[in-house]
């Protein structure tokens, strides 16, 4: 079986998107539906 990891091209892309509006990470995942750690550590890496 294999385990997909990270997330999909679709809501990386979301993502930046809400990046790109200068929303907070809170913001984001309430807005894209992410889990707040998971905006975060993206974040980090933009």
């Amino acid at each position: 079986m294999n385990k997909k990891n990270g997330l999909s091209r679709y809501r990386q892309r979301k993502l930046v998107s809400l990046f790109c509006a200068d929303l907070t990470a809170t913001q984001a995942a309430v807005v894209g539906g992410f889990n707040r750690n998971t905006v975060n550590r993206y974040y980090r890496i933009f």
